[in-house]
């Protein structure tokens, strides 16, 4: 047992480390912003060029999951306003997710796929989930990005190692993560200052609750049609 794992942590690479830091990584980032509101809040907020910096910092600091997307949706918020913090939140983060996607994918080599490969049904559900450019790939993403269980830098993460289409992915990106970001702004946008603790109403949690009982059906289905396939080596068809 302690060899199988040693060898499946030695077959990860760098993939394995990597996705850790992205999972960790934005919960440190958090406690760090909290920690340190009375630093740089004020100043940011005064700054004539505060756009900018938000842009910018936003970009970099959740591109490399050093902060959640859920403080950057709230700072667009407070900074903002009601109106036009939202929009420039989605576009911040929905920049990050492709920065992030490029970043990482200079660090990762093809080991997720050399581990799908060794298992033929998890392989051919990837490849049809996620490697068919087109709708289906785009609509994995969409609800993928719109679940609550899925977080977005190791989200970013898996599917920059699943070399997911780039294009279905920032624009599956956006789509599916505007619902989050846009409510968690407005509720930002009451506030007067940075409390990680608040967030959108409870609707938000339904979407995403849907978006996950669909993401488990439709690879569900996918998996059903994989296992025929290899079965009766019929082609899988939608």
């Amino acid at each position: 047992m302690f060899k199988k794992i040693t060898t499946f942590i030695k077959d990860l690479g760098n993939f394995g480390p990597i996705l850790a830091f992205s999972v960790m990584g934005p919960g440190v980032g958090a406690i760090v912003l909290s920690a340190s509101t009375d630093v740089w809040f004020d100043a940011l907020r005064s700054h004539p060029m505060s756009l900018l910096i938000f842009l910018i910092l936003g970009l970099i600091l959740t591109g490399c999951s050093l902060i959640p997307t859920h403080a950057v949706s709230l700072l667009g918020g407070i900074l903002f306003g009601h109106y036009l913090g939202p929009m420039y939140a989605l576009g911040t983060i929905t920049l990050a997710s492709m920065f992030s996607y490029i970043l990482f994918s200079r660090f990762l080599d093809d080991e997720l796929l050399a581990l799908l490969k060794k298992k033929p049904r998890a392989h051919m559900i990837y490849t049809e989930l996620l490697k068919s450019h087109g709708l289906r790939t785009l609509s994995m993403v969409i609800l993928i990005r719109l679940s609550p269980i899925m977080p977005f830098a190791g989200t970013n993460v898996l599917l920059a190692a699943g070399k997911v289409n780039k294009l279905e992915f920032v624009f599956g990106s956006a789509i599916g993560l505007a619902p989050r970001v846009i409510l968690v702004s407005i509720a930002g946008s009451k506030l007067s200052s940075l409390d990680l603790s608040q967030g959108a109403d409870r609707s938000l949690f339904v979407l995403g609750l849907i978006a996950t009982i669909l993401s488990l059906a439709i690879i569900g289905s996918v998996s059903r049609k994989a296992l025929r396939k290899m079965v009766t080596h019929e082609p899988i068809q939608d």
